[in-house]
C-alpha cells in the first residue's frame, strides 16, 4: 500500500533535481511585466495627468479631468453605448455561426473535417483589410448586393447596406467567425461519444443532447471564444471607418483619433482604460457563465 507520504516525498526529491519551480517564472513573469505592465502603467500615468495641447503632459499633479470628460461628453457617451451595442450584437451573431460550424466540423464533416478546418484557418489568416474592401464591394450602392436586387426589380439601391451600423456589425460578425470556431470545435472534439450515445439510446431528442452535454462540456471553448472575440471587438476601429459612418463609430476609432489626429493622449488613453474596464467585466461574466455550465453538467 502506497503511503500518504510518498507524493510528498517525490515532490521534494523532483525539486533538488530540478530546483523550485519558481525559478522557471522569472523569466515569463519579468517578460510581460516589461512588455504588458510597464506601457500599460505609463498609460494609465497619462491618463491621470492635466489636459495639454502642447504634448501628452500639462502642468500640475494627477488628476481626473480626462475621465470626467468622457463620462459628461454626450459624444463619448454615444460612442461608448454604440460600441458596447456593436460589439455585444456582433458577438451573439458571431457565436451563434461559431458553434454551429463548430457542431458541423466536430460531429459531422467526417472526411471533410480537415479540409473544411484547413479552409476555415486560411480565412483567418487572410488580411482585415482585404476582407473589409471586399465587403465594401458587396455592399456599395454600386455593389453586388444592390446590383442583384435591381436585376429583380429593386428601383432605387439601398443606401443603408453602407457606412451604417449594419455595415460594421456584417462585416465585424463575419470577420471573426474563425476565432469562435476553432476553440468551441477543440471543446467539442473533447468530448466522449459515448455520452451522446447513451443520451440517444435513452431517447433524448438533438435539443436535449445539445443543451444538456454538448454545450455545458464545450463551455470552457465557448468561454475563450468570448475572450477572442469580444475584446478585439470592442478596440477594433478599421471595419467601422471603411465601412461604417458616423452610424458606426466606435470607441477603437475614437481612441485612434484623439491620439493619432488630435495628439489627445489624456482623452485617448482615458479612453482606453475605460475600454480595458469594458473588456475585463465581459472577461469575468464570461468566466462565471462558464462555470455555471460546467456545474450544471456535473
Amino acid at each position: 500500500m502506497v503511503s500518504v507520504a510518498e507524493p510528498r516525498r517525490s515532490w521534494r526529491r523532483r525539486r533538488r533535481l530540478h530546483g523550485h519551480p519558481a525559478k522557471y517564472l522569472v523569466l515569463p513573469v519579468g517578460l510581460l511585466l516589461v512588455l504588458l505592465i510597464a506601457p500599460m502603467t505609463y498609460l494609465l500615468v497619462v491618463s491621470l495627468r492635466p489636459p495639454s495641447i502642447t504634448g501628452i503632459s500639462g502642468p500640475g499633479g494627477p488628476t481626473l479631468d480626462n475621465y470626467e470628460q468622457v463620462l459628461t461628453t454626450d459624444f463619448y457617451r454615444q460612442v461608448l453605448v454604440t460600441s458596447a451595442f456593436i460589439a455585444t450584437t456582433s458577438l451573439v451573431i458571431t457565436l451563434a455561426i461559431g458553434i454551429g460550424l463548430a457542431y458541423i466540423l466536430a460531429f459531422r464533416a467526417d472526411r471533410l473535417e480537415m479540409p473544411l478546418l484547413l479552409l476555415l484557418v486560411l480565412a483567418d489568416q487572410t488580411p482585415t483589410i482585404t476582407k473589409v474592401y471586399a465587403w465594401r464591394i458587396l455592399l456599395g450602392r454600386q455593389g453586388v448586393i444592390n446590383s442583384g436586387l435591381e436585376r429583380l426589380g429593386l428601383d432605387d439601391p439601398i443606401d443603408a447596406l453602407l457606412f451604417s451600423r449594419a455595415a460594421v456589425i456584417i462585416v465585424l460578425s463575419v470577420t471573426f467567425i474563425p476565432f469562435a470556431t476553432i476553440p468551441v470545435y477543440a471543446a467539442m472534439k473533447a468530448i466522449d461519444l459515448s455520452l451522446l450515445e447513451s443520451a440517444n439510446d435513452l431517447g433524448a431528442g438533438f435539443m436535449t443532447r445539445l443543451t444538456r452535454i454538448i454545450l455545458p462540456l464545450a463551455a470552457p471553448g465557448i468561454f475563450i471564444a468570448i475572450i477572442l472575440v469580444y475584446i478585439p471587438l470592442f478596440s477594433e476601429f478599421i471595419a467601422p471607418t471603411m465601412v461604417g459612418g458616423t452610424g458606426g463609430y466606435m470607441i477603437g476609432s475614437a481612441i485612434s483619433d484623439q491620439i493619432l489626429d488630435n495628439g489627445n493622449w489624456g482623452v485617448g488613453t482615458a479612453l482606453s482604460f475605460m475600454l480595458l474596464l469594458l473588456t475585463a467585466a465581459a472577461a469575468a461574466l464570461s468566466y462565471y457563465l462558464a462555470r455555471i455550465k460546467q456545474l450544471s453538467s456535473a
